[in-house]
Order: structure tokens, then sequence, then C-alpha cells
């Protein structure tokens, strides 16, 4: 379970798009005038995902939103978080069985990184979770 969930839960995760490099940070400036660039080396990726929820263990809803999203290198090596200011929407909220929350990922990663990946819902250690390629 992500941070701070009591509940256990199951979920599908879908990401509807991606978008790389500078489309992406084109994106992440509007949305903020003071969103920094990527540092030296880096780029940015913008995810747009789906998050619904399919079981939960009691009656009570899950809160889902960006943190629960982890980016690692093609070769599994954890990319550290990044904070903007992310376009609208943000995925962010709560979600009861059969609902969801769509909305927009930010990370950031090696500009040379052919084959980076997305982890929704990885313990602190890094266990579980669901796996996405970031590359078209």
């Amino acid at each position: 379970s992500p941070y701070g969930i009591t509940a256990s839960y199951s979920a599908y995760v879908m990401v509807n798009s991606i978008e790389r490099g500078e489309s992406a940070w084109k994106k992440i400036k509007e949305a903020n005038q003071f969103n920094k660039s990527a540092a030296d080396g880096y780029e940015y990726i913008l995810v747009s995902a789906t998050v619904k929820i399919d079981t939960v263990d009691r009656d009570e809803a899950i809160n889902i939103n960006m943190y629960d999203f982890d980016a690692y290198s093609s070769s599994f090596a954890k990319y550290d978080d990044v904070y903007v200011v992310t376009p609208e929407p943000e995925i962010s909220g709560k979600a009861f069985a059969g609902g969801y929350q769509t909305g927009n990922i930010v990370v950031q990663v090696k500009k040379d990184d052919p084959n980076p990946l997305l982890c929704y819902g990885a313990d602190y250690n890094g266990a579980g979770g669901i796996w996405f390629k970031l590359s078209k």
C-alpha cells in the first residue's frame, strides 16, 4: 500500500499520455512561471494517468495523488522526486471502490535514459506497485 494507507485495496492504473522534453517543459512552465527548468542533464516527463480503485477491504476512500508515483531509470535506480506546480488537472483526490481519479504527474529523468519507468503504489522500500514504461 502507498504511504499512510490503512485499508488494503486493489487498483487499475492506466497511463493515458506521455510527453517528454521540450513539449513537457512548455506545459510545466505555463502552469507556473516560477517552475524551474529540469536539472542539468535531465528533462521532465508529463504523464496523464487514471487510477481506478477496484476493491477496498473496508468502506473507506483511498487517497490518490502524484506522490503515489515514482520514476525509475532503465536500470531500476529511483529518480528523486521533483517539486513543481503540475499542469492542471493534477492527479489528486479520493475514490471509493469503483471510483477513479485522472490527472497529471511530473517526473524528472536523465535526458539520455531511453526507457525510464513509472511505478504506482510501491511501499517505502520500493516493493510492490504497478509498473509502466515511459518510452513511446
